[in-house]
């Protein structure tokens, strides 16, 4: 690019270091805000679905569909994460339209990996067949992701449909 064409673009400022340093510095300004706000939704995102906590016997889920929440993947794995650190008995279960793709998120405890046989990559994986997708991970934490927004309540469903069905087992 020629520099009469970034001067152009900037609308010919009398100092063109000084323009470009300035958006620089703008540009650093916007990014702390967005940082900001994006830890302020993950706050009230989690303060959100601490509210819809159910406990089934020793355990506790929480299952959500975060839809019109302004949210993305990282948020929804460092809240669940979060959670997760502070309470070793709960399980995730978070459903959200991120890019107009479905998106769904699987955390489930230790103990029920254990005690349970439990993987969170099989059940997400199982229930993304409902929105046309796939996923997997760890056994404790997995994601997926698909090509029908409009069956995400029903992965979401039968998500937690798998795991309140391994808490009745004994």
């Amino acid at each position: 690019m020629k520099w009469n064409t970034v001067e152009q673009l900037l609308n010919n400022p009398q100092d063109l270091i000084k323009a470009v340093t300035g958006l620089i510095e703008d540009r650093a300004s916007l990014q702390k805000q967005v940082e900001k706000y994006v830890r302020e939704s993950a706050k009230d995102f989690r303060e959100t679905l601490l509210k819809k906590m159910q406990h089934f016997g020793n355990f506790s889920l929480i299952h959500d569909l975060a839809d019109g929440a302004i949210i993305d993947a990282g948020i929804i794995k460092d809240v669940s994460l979060g959670l997760r650190n502070e309470k070793d008995d709960l399980a995730v279960i978070i459903g959200a339209n991120i890019g107009n793709k479905p998106h769904l998120a699987v955390m489930i405890p230790d103990k029920l990996v254990r005690e349970k046989k439990l993987h969170a990559g099989e059940i997400v994986k199982t229930a993304a067949r409902e929105f046309d997708g796939g996923g997997g991970g760890q056994p404790f934490f997995a994601t997926a992701g698909g090509k029908n927004p409009e069956n995400l309540q029903k992965a979401l469903d039968k998500a937690v449909e798998i795991l309140k069905a391994a808490l009745d087992k004994d």
